[in-house]
């Protein structure tokens, strides 16, 4: 069975990074002990210890049948003597038992001790996850004297001591009850702990070998991915059922902790902007049915029933730094489909740590507390300003993506009346709106691509499609003008569909008025993931280039 939405997360990296510890030692202390009776299969094959956590392969006999069992006993109790290297452990309480795949017969165990409990999880060789408990342990009591007894040469059978009984496992619906025992702690002491709850998933999530800093979550290299696993995570051990958009939405150890504190004390209702919706089941029936325009236009019309904002008094977004440097930054512009967000930009943003700063400016209206913008002026006023305060008399460039391209070149002609040229604009994969009239093709052939990759995510929902109907429309009649800043275009080598190149051969970025065209391996969808080494350097020796060019004309 395939992870689950509520299923914990894998045990990580295998074989672990802690010490090895003799498992044929831990299984004959535990019979000692009377832990185990003769005849219980030793199930403990190899171990693993480091900072009291333990790791374990555990195995049944070819011969063990596992019928009536949702997990075979055996396996569980090897788990928990994993932790037992000094000395032997027995559960004196079960908290809870959840179950997420039956018939297993080799697993991963992870144990973690967590304020006086025992965490395991039991994950199959491939790291689905089989099971997932929580115990209380204690240290198990040494043998009684047994008296006079068998003599020297004999062995009397030990008696197993009496176990706390395994409770009743439940299915993967169901959550820890970690939520009531946070609500029992005061307040600061629930905002401590939460605080350490999202450090260490964090860091979990990012493999890191430190702990977690207090910058944004992007700025530390979290990805779209990594978010969910986040959110995961942090759900199963709070028993808080996050919102898909909450690690962006609160992207700060700080801001996620006191998301949570909130919530638990009530203080907070769940997000309502929760991936589905009336309006999302509508417009992906309609892209499945090929009726694009009819679903961009269900989108424009409850983006109209939104709160806005206009050109005199606009929100100015806050940037989110992904990347530090000293050389010019590079301002960038999420893309507008319904998953968009600064995320878009974290792998690009790290090729050029440590030369140039790169931030991110979300889109207002992507959040359901958020009003959209009225038209094409109040959302390019409101960049504009986020441009220049962000930019604080630096040298800038400002970057787009597919669609933003449109955005990134109407923000530099903003700023240019206001008095500032950008040093460039970069747009990536970028179709100006003349071209896309002139191929009507584009739109549909584009849009089909994004429905069918996006309506498997997560991250979209009511409040993210209609701002992308928003957005799309304010710029439906636009057409960029001339603009003093130097423009390039990075073309993606890779068709989006591999049929592309067939029914359309001039299938191409391109942009009016003309702009220095570069092109780059990858996709309309890779370019700035998987296959932006090219594209960063791409753009970094364009940058340098004007960069040299303006320390020659002794500008700053």
């Amino acid at each position: 069975m395939s992870r689950g939405a509520d299923a914990p997360p894998a045990a990580g990296p295998w074989p672990p990074a802690g010490e090895p510890v003799d498992a044929a030692a831990l299984r004959a202390r535990a019979r000692d002990a009377g832990l185990t009776a003769d005849g219980v299969f030793d199930v403990l094959r190899a171990v693993w210890q480091q900072d009291g956590e333990a790791w374990a392969e555990l195995a049944l006999p070819e011969e063990t049948s596992v019928a009536g069992f949702t997990v075979h006993p055996a396996l569980l109790e090897a788990a928990w003597h994993a932790l037992g290297a000094d000395t032997p452990l027995q559960p004196a309480t079960w908290h809870s038992l959840t179950v997420f795949a039956t018939g297993a017969t080799a697993v991963r165990a992870y144990a973690t001790p967590v304020d006086g409990r025992l965490r395991l999880l039991l994950a199959d060789p491939a790291g689905n996850p089989v099971a997932a408990a929580e115990i209380v342990l204690a240290p198990a009591p040494a043998p009684a004297d047994p008296g006079p007894g068998p003599g020297p040469g004999d062995r009397a059978p030990a008696a197993p001591r009496e176990r706390a009984p395994l409770p009743r496992p439940h299915r993967a619906t169901a959550v820890t009850d970690d939520g009531a025992r946070l609500r029992a702690l005061p307040p600061a002491g629930r905002t401590a702990e939460l605080t350490r709850l999202v450090e260490t998933a964090l860091g979990a999530v990012l493999d890191l070998d430190t702990p977690p800093d207090h910058r944004d979550f992007l700025a530390q290299g979290l990805t779209s991915l990594g978010a969910t696993e986040l959110r995961r995570r942090l759900s199963a051990a709070t028993g808080v059922e996050l919102a898909p958009t909450a690690v962006f939405d609160h992207s700060t150890t700080a801001a996620l902790a006191a998301h949570l504190a909130a919530r638990l004390a009530g203080a907070e209702s769940p997000d309502p902007a929760s991936a589905g919706g009336a309006i999302g089941a509508l417009y992906w029936e309609a892209c499945a049915a090929g009726r694009f325009q009819e679903a961009t236009v269900l989108l424009e019309a409850a983006a109209g029933l939104r709160d806005t904002f206009t050109a005199d008094d606009p929100p100015v977004p806050e940037p989110v730094r992904l990347a530090e440097g000293e050389d010019a930054v590079l301002i960038c512009f999420p893309s507008f489909s319904a998953v968009a967000g600064p995320h878009e930009f974290v792998p690009l943003a790290a090729r050029f740590a440590g030369r140039h700063e790169v931030l991110a400016l979300p889109h207002p209206g992507y959040r359901a507390d958020e009003p959209l913008p009225r038209d094409l002026a109040a959302l390019v006023e409101a960049h504009a300003r986020a441009v220049l305060r962000t930019a604080a008399g630096r040298p800038f460039a400002l970057v787009g993506w597919s669609a933003s391209g449109m955005l990134a070149h109407a923000v530099a002609e903003r700023v240019e009346q206001l008095g500032t040229t950008a040093l460039a604009v970069v747009l990536a994969d970028s179709y100006a709106p003349a071209v896309i009239r002139r191929k009507p093709w584009l739109e549909t052939t584009l849009t089909d691509v994004v429905a069918a990759r996006e309506n498997a995510l997560e991250l979209r929902n009511d409040t993210r499609l209609t701002a992308m109907g928003r957005y799309l429309q304010a710029f439906r009649h636009w057409d960029p003008s001339p603009v003093a800043a130097p423009v390039l275009l990075l073309r993606a080598l890779t068709p989006y569909t591999p049929d592309l190149p067939r029914r359309h051969p001039d299938w191409r970025a391109e942009w009016e008025p003309a702009a220095e065209t570069r092109d780059v391996p990858g996709s309309h969808f890779t370019m700035l993931g998987e296959d932006c080494d090219a594209s960063a350097d791409t753009v970094r020796d364009w940058l340098d280039a004007r960069l040299n060019a303006r320390a020659t004309r002794g500008e700053q």
